[in-house]
């Protein structure tokens, strides 16, 4: 395969990962910040970009703005790096969601460019909540040939390749990580930040080509860096108490009391609904008889598959009222029943959490930080209770 081949290929399957490096994000804060005219996974949030002059970082930042996301990137090409900005922000995805660009031509290997970055960053946007530590290059200063034997390689080519890949990283989470201690906790256990860095399949085993042997060993070089950090977290600065939390999710589980399954029902609407479950599935349709049949299943499970056809059309109104219908049968449930009022105030003023692995929007998610909507309406019942009982 020829040089050109290589690096087309290459340029492809990292393409296809740029993406992916917001769609991980995605996963890691999936709990939108709220801003007047953003919408979107990541409205309102500030993510910092490192290296998004092209490739892997441009379609990144392009990715993020579309969703909302404030996006500060930098790179060392003043006239591209304006481009790209000029480009996001007149996206009309990107206006739809209300996420903008700004560019700051800065270069990593360099600790007085990385300080002015983040601080235009936090200056324009806020404190950071997103960093994708991007910026890398292989061919060091450009005197690298194709055929050049280890022997004739530059000692300034290597030096350059470890400065960006390398020490450009330390730098770039020396910096980052400040900010992000700023923040008031947005996720789990009290996360205030999350750091996505880019490396290379060279970590893993290094690639010997003639013309990447000083990037293959920057890499590995980078990772053991980053191992030696994710240990010592206290020594960096990034330690925190985590939050006192709540969880619950089956009826197995502690706190079952709280999930829409348990054996509590409700009166609303005139009727008597076995489980707030059956109250909450049967309301997303018009269809009275429907509805009955909702109502009328033995439990919450068969009420959930009812709730999740299709082949009956949802009320077009759903998404707008959701919410509201959601916090009115659970303010109902804790209001009628003596023994889960009582297991809810006695959580005092902790985080409440469902723990469902497979919903972002009611519980945390995969990844324990989703929107946690159910948890979010349980301590607002608290709260009102706490109230009442005061």
């Amino acid at each position: 395969m020829s040089e050109k081949e290589t690096l087309t290929n290459r340029r492809a399957v990292l393409g296809g990962a740029a993406f992916g490096a917001a769609a991980l994000a995605s996963g890691l804060a999936t709990q939108a910040k709220a801003q007047s005219g953003s919408t979107g996974r990541f409205a309102g949030r500030t993510v910092l970009i490192t290296g998004a002059t092209s490739g892997i970082g441009e379609a990144t930042a392009r990715a993020f703005a579309r969703e909302g996301a404030l996006v500060a990137f930098n790179g060392r090409r003043a006239g591209l790096g304006a481009e790209v900005e000029q480009s996001i922000n007149a996206d009309e995805a990107t206006l739809s969601a209300g996420g903008r660009a700004l560019f700051v031509q800065s270069d990593v290997r360099d600790e007085a460019q990385i300080i002015r970055f983040v601080d235009a960053a936090r200056e324009a946007f806020g404190e950071i909540e997103i960093a994708f530590n991007n910026a890398g290059v292989v061919f060091g200063n450009g005197s690298l040939t194709g055929n050049a034997p280890l022997a004739d390689i530059e000692a300034s080519d290597f030096d350059d390749v470890w400065a960006t890949n390398t020490r450009g990283l330390f730098l770039s989470i020396k910096h980052e990580v400040p900010s992000m201690l700023r923040n008031e906790p947005w996720g789990r256990g009290g996360l205030r930040g999350v750091i996505i860095n880019n490396s290379s399949v060279s970590a893993h085993g290094g690639i010997l080509r003639k013309t990447t042997r000083c990037f293959a060993a920057s890499p590995l070089g980078a990772q053991t860096y980053l191992a030696i950090l994710s240990g010592s977290g206290s020594d960096c600065g990034m330690d925190y108490e985590p939050e006192n939390t709540v969880y619950f999710y089956a009826q197995t589980d502690a706190f079952s009391e709280f999930s829409n399954f348990a054996p509590y029902g409700v009166a609303l609407d005139g009727l008597w609904w076995r489980t707030v479950e059956h109250y909450f599935q049967a309301m997303k349709f018009h269809d009275e008889a429907y509805r009955e049949r909702i109502r009328a299943c033995g439990k919450p499970k068969d009420a959930k598959a009812l709730g999740m056809t299709r082949k009956i059309p949802l009320r077009q109104d759903w998404e707008e009222v959701k919410d509201a219908i959601m916090l009115d049968a659970v303010r109902c449930k804790f209001q009628t029943h003596e023994h889960p009022r009582k297991l809810l105030l006695s959580t005092g003023d902790a985080r409440i959490a469902e723990n469902a692995p497979m919903d972002a929007y009611w519980g945390i998610g995969p990844d324990g930080l989703g929107l946690n909507r159910l948890g979010e309406i349980l301590m607002q019942v608290r709260e009102e209770l706490q109230i009442e009982h005061s």
